[in-house]
């Protein structure tokens, strides 16, 4: 036979860390505001609420950085026991060589323009999806929560950390790291699904997986392209950067925060643009040179749907979307 074994067990070991992942995302998303109350009814007794409302629900700046330490441990803890188990190193897994310059611009170009496009998109038709089944308003209560950020300097350093450098660094370890380096061998179309559907369903909130599902794909793309995985690591930390900066801006602008977001955002687009066209035009006309797979597809399928942590994903992923609803 062309395949080997061992594809097999390398898509299952991703498979296995990416629902592990999402099982322990699901479990802080749902359980951490009881397991908080819990612990402050063990130290503050009666007043207990009164200590919820300060310092952990999530509109307090307290309670978001506990979620946000909280998410990123969900993730650092199973990619480590990965390796740990798997024996494999670090550089076999995640492709590390340095990118060029325009490269970078390339995708982060690629990155902003692309998901803001599937961005708006995806909110369209998410909200005509819930209004067809008479949820509209439950829809914009859902993304209409506001994110409480500091003034202090050193608090929003902690806070860009926490939102931007950290899911750069962890998601595309895993995604584009162990994922993807397990799919790889099953051929470029299949690689680029598998990233954008597990990337975007380890989101928890039903706004974020239309445009997470195309960047998850576009991250794939310029690590196989480019063989690093550092363009994606660098644009997903710009793209999440930007929505940190546009939300201090909005809470600390007063009444020119609008004005001044508009701004931002039409030079910010338009320097995004330049690069996304340059980088079309510089390594668009070349074809690129992107792996190819000798397995049949039905064998791609069967290899897939024989994982049952690939069930276990799906039915976490279904449950945490309706909880959200109630």
């Amino acid at each position: 036979m062309k395949y080997h074994r061992t594809e097999g067990k390398d898509l299952n070991g991703a498979l296995s860390v990416i629902t592990v992942v999402k099982l322990l995302l699901v479990a802080v998303g749902v359980l951490l505001p009881y397991i908080l109350m819990f612990v402050l009814r063990l130290v503050y007794g009666t007043g207990a609420e009164g200590a919820y409302e300060t310092f952990a629900s999530s509109d307090t700046l307290s309670g978001q950085l506990l979620d946000v330490i909280f998410t990123t441990l969900c993730v650092f803890v199973p990619l480590a026991l990965y390796f740990f188990f798997s024996r494999k190193s670090f550089a076999d897994v995640v492709p590390m060589e340095k990118p060029t310059f325009m490269q970078v611009g390339y995708g982060v170009g690629a990155t902003v323009i692309i998901g803001f496009a599937a961005s708006f998109v995806g909110i369209l038709l998410l909200t005509i999806l819930f209004a067809i089944f008479g949820m509209g308003d439950k829809f914009i209560e859902m993304n209409s929560v506001e994110t409480v950020y500091p003034e202090n300097i050193w608090l929003v350093m902690l806070m860009v950390l926490s939102m931007s450098v950290m899911p750069a660094l962890l998601e595309e370890f895993l995604m584009r790291g162990v994922a993807l380096n397990a799919t790889k061998k099953f051929g470029t179309a299949f690689s680029l699904l598998f990233s954008g559907f597990f990337f975007a369903f380890l989101h928890n909130t039903w706004v974020q997986v239309p445009f997470a599902f195309v960047l998850g794909m576009v991250f794939a793309y310029f690590t196989l392209r480019f063989r690093t995985i550092w363009i994606a690591v660098i644009s997903h930390f710009v793209y999440n950067f930007n929505s940190v900066i546009l939300s201090l801006i909005l809470q600390h602008g007063d009444e020119y925060g609008i004005a001044i977001v508009g701004l931002w955002e039409i030079l910010f687009l338009t320097l995004m643009l330049g690069l996304f066209i340059a980088g079309l035009i510089i390594y668009g006309v070349k074809k690129p040179d992107l792996p190819k797979s000798e397995i049949p597809s039905g064998r791609k399928m069967v290899l897939l749907l024989r994982s049952p942590f690939l069930y276990v994903f799906i039915a976490l992923a279904v449950f945490r979307l309706v909880y959200a609803l109630l």
